[in-house]
């Protein structure tokens, strides 16, 4: 299915606006909890063209993180139901890291995060 510009927004605002009071949650390979960072009331930005940023004052930590080395990434909604998963890792993937190995009760922040949906020309 192809989106327009107006389908991709619309849509990307349904999705970031369901995650709003939800979490960025990050696992390792075997999916054993690193890190559960809760987000804002609102965490994103309104979509233009389909890409939603997160909003600047909705950095989200976790400062009790556990042992262990990242492998991928979710977004979840508020009842902690999973909405997308997202690759991981240092200078490259969906969110990168400085490094993907983290000790227990580090602080890991997210600072910047955008959700996009791709729109298309539809003739």
């Amino acid at each position: 299915m192809l989106l327009s510009s107006s389908g991709a927004t619309d849509t990307c605002n349904g999705f970031v606006d369901a995650l709003d009071a939800g979490f960025v949650w990050f696992h390792t390979a075997v999916d054993a909890e690193v890190a559960k960072c809760p987000m804002n009331a609102t965490a994103f930005g309104p979509s233009v063209a389909g890409v939603a940023p997160m909003l600047v004052v909705s950095v989200v930590e976790d400062g009790t993180t556990t042992a262990g080395i990242i492998d991928h990434g979710h977004l979840a909604k508020s009842d902690n139901t999973l909405a997308s998963k997202m690759t991981c890792g240092v200078g490259s993937g969906e969110v990168q890291f400085s490094s993907l190995t983290f000790g227990a009760g580090e602080i890991l922040r997210v600072t910047s995060l955008t959700v996009a949906w791709t729109a298309t020309a539809i003739t």
